[in-house]
């Protein structure tokens, strides 16, 4: 899985693929809203806009041809959210 360094846990970053996709956003914290999805992995996504979320509230993304997938929102910026999947998404379908 990873290697100590330091007094931190190394994990590898997931391989990223740039995805241009307007997706709906839904959840029990943040009426249904579209936004943008830059690049996704296997374990996430980084979208353009996160509506009313805030970091650790779980939501579920509507993907192309893979319908609903639960996440959490794991970082924000004024630009980016970041969100991970609860479970690994299959790429091939999105990406391929």
């Amino acid at each position: 899985m990873g290697k100590q360094a330091s007094d931190q846990l190394w994990v590898a970053r997931a391989e990223r693929f740039d995805f241009d996709a307007v997706v709906c956003v839904t959840g029990p914290t943040t009426p249904p809203f579209s936004t943008t999805v830059k690049n996704i992995s296997q374990s996430g996504a980084l979208i353009r806009d996160c509506g009313q979320l805030q970091v650790g509230d779980v939501a579920f993304v509507h993907l192309p041809s893979l319908g609903e997938v639960a996440c959490t929102l794991v970082r924000r910026t004024n630009k980016y959210a970041g969100l991970r999947f609860a479970a690994n998404i299959e790429l091939a379908s999105l990406v391929g």
